[in-house]
């Protein structure tokens, strides 16, 4: 049987350890498997007979672990939400191209962190009003990101305009896609004036990042950077 339950997961890719316990006399006794994936992808199920046992279950942690949000080298992201019963959510990367666009009745807060999680790395987290609700900036703070808001809050109109041609299915998802899109907009220029300051061999999105979080070009390099037009010797 631990033979066919180890069949089963290498068929399927499924990446564990095993521990066997010999038992008195010769053979096995018991044999412990280990599995890194979720409960309900590990492709063994529950089997009693007469001469064995196969018992599947979640490993249950001593306690709570926490992870680094934004870490694994994930795409940076503008990310807009507007809160309430209908939670919408909506990101785009710093060059303002849609990776997220949703709405639900039934996110809790965790439930909007764990889905920009997957999403990427959020910097910047917008709302379309001003100012940020309170739900929004507990969420902003959980990523450690950058607060946009509006001067003033924005028309139906002007939120229209700033979703452009991206598609969205109500008006929960249209006024996230406007907040993030705004935000997006007032960058824009900084990461066109970086780039042309910018020498080769660095990583642009790291450096529009430490733009949005309000570092000069030179603190985020380092070192002293040629000014537009002037070279300098390598």
């Amino acid at each position: 049987m631990a033979r066919e339950v180890e069949d089963t997961l290498r068929e399927q890719g499924c990446s564990y350890t095993k521990e066997e316990v010999k038992a008195f006399g010769g053979g096995l006794g018991r044999v412990h498997f280990v599995v890194a994936s979720l409960r309900e992808d590990v492709p063994v199920t529950n089997v009693r007979s007469a001469d064995v046992q196969v018992k599947v279950a979640g490993r249950r942690l001593d306690r709570i672990r926490y992870r680094t949000r934004g870490g694994g080298g994930q795409r940076y992201l503008f990310v807009g939400i507007d809160p309430g019963t209908t939670v919408g959510i909506a990101a785009v990367t710093l060059d303002g191209e849609p990776v997220l666009v949703k709405s639900s009745r039934t996110m809790a807060m965790p439930d909007v962190i764990e889905t920009l999680y997957t999403a990427g790395r959020p910097l910047v987290v917008a709302t379309d009003v001003q100012p940020m609700p309170a739900s929004v900036e507990r969420i902003r703070r959980a990523f450690s990101a950058v607060a946009y808001t509006p001067k003033v809050d924005r028309t139906v109109e002007e939120k229209k305009t700033l979703c452009g041609d991206i598609p969205y299915g109500n008006d929960h998802e249209r006024d996230s896609l406007s907040a993030a899109m705004d935000a997006f907009r007032v960058y824009q220029p900084k990461f066109r004036n970086v780039a042309k300051r910018l020498p080769p061999g660095h990583d642009m999105d790291e450096v529009r990042a430490g733009v949005v979080r309000g570092l000069s070009l030179e603190q985020i390099l380092g070192k002293k950077v040629p000014a537009p037009g002037r070279g300098g010797r390598g």
